[in-house]
């Protein structure tokens, strides 16, 4: 099972500059690359987004890179073209912890999970550059993982 948590409790919100809180993965109990890794959640998520887009868009076998923006870590998604996918997460090259997902599912854990996160933000008033740059990406996203899901139909 794969999750991404953000954890709002966190969240130190700086309206001129860069916001920090805990953003990490949960692989089958395995947390990456900790169950406290403290970074910069609107932008990582706008990586994030970008990266399934641009999967989506494009559609090419390959792997796609989603990276943390402190330290050596990252997630790696291989694509073959169909819906199952492989994750690796590696901190340097080696991998500590992988699964195999749903394409579809990723992409709605993402979506969720950006969802709620700027939902939080606005609750609370906060506005930046970064979570406007977040909040086109989702949409972007949201749109493209709509227009997918039509197309089976």
């Amino acid at each position: 099972m794969f999750k991404i948590i953000v954890d709002t409790k966190s969240y130190k919100f700086n309206p001129k500059g860069v916001s920090t809180g805990e953003i990490y993965l949960e692989i089958e109990n395995q947390f990456f690359p900790d169950p406290v890794w403290n970074d910069f959640p609107e932008v990582i998520l706008s990586w994030w987004l970008e990266g399934l887009l641009q999967l989506l868009t494009f559609k090419e076998e390959g792997y796609y890179k989603f990276h943390f923006m402190d330290g050596p870590y990252k997630w790696i998604v291989d694509y073959s073209g169909n819906e199952m996918i492989e994750i690796n997460c590696l901190r340097y090259d080696k991998i500590e912890c992988y699964t195999h997902e749903k394409l579809g599912d990723i992409i709605q854990i993402l979506l969720s999970v950006t969802n709620d996160f700027l939902r939080f933000c606005n609750e609370n008033h906060f506005e930046n550059e970064d979570l406007k740059t977040l909040e086109i990406n989702f949409k972007k996203l949201q749109l493209k993982n709509k227009q997918k899901i039509n197309a089976k139909k």
